[in-house]
């Protein structure tokens, strides 16, 4: 059922005027089982990860807390972001301390801390339990999902929080609740290839 949702929401795309780059995307998609086809190897903020080649676009969206520690990738349509945030084990404190204290350790809560954040951009927002991405992964870190509940917006998160030489960094995979549950395993293949 989820393929035929799929098929659906991408020939409106392509009926209502999809650019040249926004096809290539569905191309990529549909010519591949739905998941990204071509990686590359980019290498920011201290790590070196595999990221789709067709997100290469700039993206004018402000979904990070803070853009000099981070990057965004995007569709050319804007439909798809995948996004890479660094945060200091000392920035963090900072924002516990402006914030919620409890007994949490500073991964758990930066994780909890970022769901939330992305769950008010809803009105009626849901948030799934954090799962483990160790046997997922081979990554320290949690991934949970904010979707949204009713509201205009047809777009959900797939937030990942991992711990990774001495810094916190977390992932977004922004996408079209149709597109979402397809593009989830790429996104953990993407945290996979981090080193």
């Amino acid at each position: 059922m989820k393929f035929w949702k799929l098929i659906a929401c991408l020939i409106l795309l392509l009926t209502f005027g999809c650019s040249e780059n926004e096809s290539n995307l569905i191309k990529e998609l549909n010519g591949n089982k739905n998941n990204f086809k071509h990686f590359e190897t980019e290498r920011y903020l201290g790590l070196k990860y595999e990221i789709p080649t067709v997100l290469k676009y700039p993206s004018t969206t402000n979904i990070v807390l803070d853009k000099k520690q981070s990057k965004i990738y995007a569709s050319s349509d804007q439909m798809v972001h995948i996004t890479f945030e660094k945060f200091s084990k000392t920035r963090v404190l900072l924002l516990r301390k402006k914030n919620t204290q409890d007994s949490k350790t500073d991964l758990v809560w930066l994780n909890d801390y970022y769901a939330k954040l992305r769950s008010q951009t809803f009105e009626n927002s849901e948030i799934t339990i954090a799962t483990d991405l160790k046997s997922r992964t081979n990554k320290t870190g949690y991934i949970q999902l904010v979707t949204d509940r009713g509201s205009y917006y047809n777009a959900d998160y797939a937030i990942a929080t991992i711990d990774f030489n001495d810094n916190f960094y977390v992932l977004q995979l922004i996408a079209s609740k149709e597109l979402l549950p397809y593009l989830y395993d790429d996104f953990l293949k993407i945290i996979q290839s981090i080193q």
